[in-house]
């Protein structure tokens, strides 16, 4: 055999050689190209300096249908609304199911400042809620604005006559329908009724009650930057809120920055979840400012048909405005002072209803 007849395979072999080197880096170029040209992630919101937030409101999902009440993205966001009386009692505390809440709305009920919640809750119904106390008839207009079912432990005796004649749909802890209350022994009486949130949506179908939400919902913010906030912003950097409802339930929230979020305390100790074992952290702090008037024996009437004052906290910063409820089963309203819907931020919302014998600084 020749000498040319051996160089010819050589020459096949290193010229396949080189095609399939030349079809690896084609290969690897490729990948590196749509590698970088994919676009970067992009964040719903941020912080007011224009970086991702570390919070957990910051961090939700906005790509799937979206609580009206919360702004997050949630797999219950079209459940119906579950609006729960809750006590404020100090032996109470701790509370359980507070950071679950979606909003909860803060309200005097007597002459002399016990003050009482009534914690919303959609997109996470907690294994336990309470103690849960009776119906106030101040708060139910709140509870209708929301098409909420009201969840209570019987009520004084014209709210109870209203919730009977089904004036809103409601589960009432005396009759108890479906066992969806119960009391335990680790609290003493009468602060020792609770709820779960199972406990609520299996009563709310039995009774034969929609399940479906109807509120239209609250605007919320797509981007937290101070350059751009889309409300008239009245103050920055405030850090701190006093509520000074009458002792004990002075309430103050610390605004904290590493989170963007509120810490609330009540009575000069930080309020606390029983479920969790931490202080309750709080993404918008509303004070709506108001009026009330002795009723009979210990009761009074709030205002909460019509219109006022307010104060909207997000992101340490401040908006003044104006809120507005023009009916019962209306919505309430948030205006900033051009008039503007005020927007809030992703997350929970905390809703401080203050008399005029109630300073705010």
């Amino acid at each position: 055999m020749s000498n040319r007849n051996l160089i010819i395979p050589a020459q096949h072999k290193a010229r396949r050689a080189l095609a399939y080197a030349l079809a690896l880096i084609a290969i690897i170029i490729i990948a590196l190209a749509v590698f970088f040209m994919k676009p970067a992630k992009k964040y719903e919101v941020s912080n007011s300096a224009g970086q991702p937030s570390s919070t957990a409101s910051a961090n939700a999902a906005t790509s799937g249908p979206v609580s009206p009440i919360s702004g997050q993205s949630c797999a219950q966001s079209n459940s119906r609304i579950m609006a729960v009386m809750i006590s404020e009692d100090p032996q109470a505390r701790p509370l359980s199911g507070l950071q679950d809440a979606s909003m909860v709305f803060e309200m005097p009920v007597t002459p002399n400042g016990i003050n009482r919640l009534m914690a919303l809750y959609q997109c996470t119904l907690p294994s336990a809620i309470g103690s849960i106390r009776s119906a106030r008839e101040d708060f139910v207009p709140l509870a209708q604005g929301m098409d909420a079912i009201l969840a209570h432990w019987g009520g004084e005796e014209h709210v109870l006559a209203a919730l009977n004649n089904h004036i809103i749909d409601n589960i009432d802890a005396l009759p108890n329908p479906y066992n969806a209350f119960y009391r335990t022994t680790n609290v003493a009486p009468p602060e020792n009724g609770f709820t779960s949130g199972s406990g609520l949506e299996n009563a709310a179908q039995k009774l034969g009650y929609s399940l479906t939400n109807a509120f239209s919902g609250y605007p919320f913010l797509s981007v937290s930057d101070s350059s751009t906030d889309p409300n008239v912003v009245t103050k920055q950097n405030v850090q701190a809120i006093a509520i000074h409802y009458p002792d004990p339930y002075v309430v103050n929230y610390q605004y904290d920055s590493a989170t963007h979020t509120y810490l609330r305390s009540r009575n000069h100790t930080p309020e606390i979840d029983h479920l969790t074992g931490k202080q309750v952290t709080v993404d918008n702090v509303v004070v709506l400012h108001t009026t009330w008037t002795p009723w009979y024996s210990q009761y009074i009437r709030v205002t909460v048909i019509g219109s006022g004052t307010v104060q909207v906290f997000r992101n340490g910063k401040e908006i003044d405005g104006t809120w507005q409820k023009n009916s019962a089963a209306g919505k309430l309203y948030f205006f900033d002072a051009s008039g503007k819907e005020i927007q809030f931020e992703p997350g929970n919302t905390w809703i401080e209803i203050v008399g005029q014998d109630v300073s705010v600084n």
